[in-house]
């Protein structure tokens, strides 16, 4: 549905698992247990914005800047992009049924309708599915 960026980066020492969203540039970055540290950028102004086409550079200057003092071993930068439908599947099949009334429940943003390929989709299917469940 659109283009997408991913940043992989090792770290030079371990980080406890934590989250950080640029509001104004809508990307984040997170780490996970141990020594790596990701960062999304989705939509392609938003790719353009971190720089990812030109590389990873950019992107830790701007990842430093949100969230300084991250050990980042800038020269294991590693920049994977998505030129197209990058992170969503084309809507459901409006005749197919997610209601949760079989033994197994779907959701994500791509059952969601006139809502898919949008995190207002995903929260929607998730919480379709949770009351299906129930």
């Amino acid at each position: 549905m659109s283009t997408a960026a991913k940043l992989a980066v090792s770290l030079a020492a371990p980080v406890s698992s934590d989250a950080v969203m640029s509001v104004a540039g809508r990307w984040w970055a997170y780490t996970t247990r141990g020594r790596t540290l990701g960062a999304w950028a989705g939509a392609g102004p938003v790719v353009d914005l971190v720089g990812a086409r030109e590389g990873a550079t950019h992107w830790l200057d701007l990842i430093e800047e949100l969230w300084p003092g991250l050990p980042v071993e800038r020269d294991s930068a590693v920049v994977t992009l998505w030129d197209e439908r990058a992170y969503s599947v084309l809507p459901h099949d409006p005749d197919t049924s997610f209601d949760g009334s079989g033994r197994i429940v779907f959701a994500g943003e791509h059952t969601a309708g006139d809502c898919a390929a949008t995190m207002e989709g995903a929260l929607r299917s998730g919480e379709r599915a949770a009351h299906g469940i129930v």
